[in-house]
């Protein structure tokens, strides 16, 4: 006569499935869902898959998907109120963007290119420095440029 053995190890872990569920509605992570149902990653996934035959991430995106839409409709609704969120869904659903525009802007590098070498002539060949200003070192390749410092003067005076 076959006795029956017993189960061996721990006793399986319970989900509340309606705290998982309202969990992905709210599009909690992952990391979230486990702490909240205190289990862990493996054990979540394992019982998922079991109880919806997908994986946890199919589930969440499916049932994620209705609060994506009920954030989306509040975030219309509140810019009809708010600036800021008007400036947010333009950029991000219409493609909108802060832009600087400057007239001459496309030849702008060269224009300060041009500014740069004719202080740089102007400064460098008469050999002295003006009165307020001081040498101070560029960025390019060390040359020596002059800048104006009467501000400076004026404030330590």
């Amino acid at each position: 006569m076959a006795k029956n053995k017993p189960d061996i190890g721990r006793p399986p872990k319970e989900i509340n499935w309606d705290k998982f569920e309202t969990a992905c509605d709210l599009l909690a992570t992952k990391d979230e869902i486990c702490g909240l149902l205190n289990v862990s990653d493996s054990t979540l996934s394992r019982h998922v898959k079991q109880k919806y035959d997908s994986t946890f991430e199919e589930v969440l995106k499916s049932r994620g998907s209705s609060a994506k839409v009920s954030l989306r409709r509040i975030q219309f609704k509140l810019a009809e109120k708010s600036a800021g969120m008007a400036i947010f869904l333009g950029k991000n659903y219409l493609g909108q963007k802060d832009t600087h525009e400057i007239e001459g802007g496309e030849n702008l590098v060269d224009r300060f290119t041009e500014l740069a070498s004719y202080l740089k002539q102007s400064y460098t060949t008469s050999g002295t420095v003006p009165k307020g200003q001081s040498q101070i070192r560029g960025a390019s390749g060390g040359e020596t440029v002059k800048k104006d410092t009467d501000k400076q003067t004026e404030s330590s005076d």
